[in-house]
């Protein structure tokens, strides 16, 4: 099997992931049995890719291997894993990712809630800056429309798509465009690197 791309998941879905992993590596259970008290059928992505893991579990791939050739594992994660299996330490590794994804799922919770208040006022901003000219005659309704709900649209999905290339740079390792974007800046270069 060769490599696939990596299933893209959320800070809190690997968190959970790797918590489940410590707890039940814990109990001495068999590696195929922890894989498959994992899978959760609501989300088909990760059910389907820990399920070609424990494929390559029973061929004998170590859990390192098994997972990083479906794309379960990030490349900066499967190093670490492949290092708990090599020292024997692999509940500890596993418990510290666990820990690591659970702070990163907190910050991300509090960078949204922090552009929340910014959200609302710019999507104001926008739906009230062209009523002068409504009221007034100069545009109409579809001019309306257009000077306010195409900037929002261009907005929003400007959002999505950076959100998206940052979830898929980090699976897959690379740099993501935000990142790109803001090494141009001195300030941006400090910001990447913390």
């Amino acid at each position: 099997m060769s490599k696939l791309k990596p299933v893209i998941l959320s800070s809190k879905t690997l968190a959970e992931l790797y918590l489940g992993l410590s707890r039940l590596l814990q109990t001495g259970m068999p590696l195929d049995k922890v894989l498959t008290t994992l899978t959760d059928e609501r989300k088909q992505d990760l059910s389907n890719t820990i399920m070609q893991t424990i494929k390559l579990v029973q061929q004998g791939k170590t859990l390192a291997d098994a997972g990083r050739l479906p794309g379960l594992w990030r490349q900066s994660d499967y190093r670490l894993i492949q290092a708990g299996e090599n020292s024997g330490n692999l509940v500890t590794v596993t418990l510290g990712l666990a820990e690591q994804y659970s702070a990163m799922a907190k910050r991300a919770g509090r960078f949204r809630s922090r552009m929340m208040l910014p959200l609302v006022v710019l999507t104001f901003g926008l739906l009230r800056a062209p009523l002068p000219g409504l009221f007034s005659g100069r545009i109409d309704a579809l001019g309306y429309l257009l000077r306010s709900g195409l900037p929002l649209a261009i907005v929003l999905m400007t959002a999505r798509y950076l959100t998206h290339n940052l979830q898929t740079s980090r699976a897959t390792g690379s740099a993501s465009m935000l990142d790109r974007l803001l090494g141009v800046f001195p300030a941006g270069r400090k910001l990447v690197a913390d």
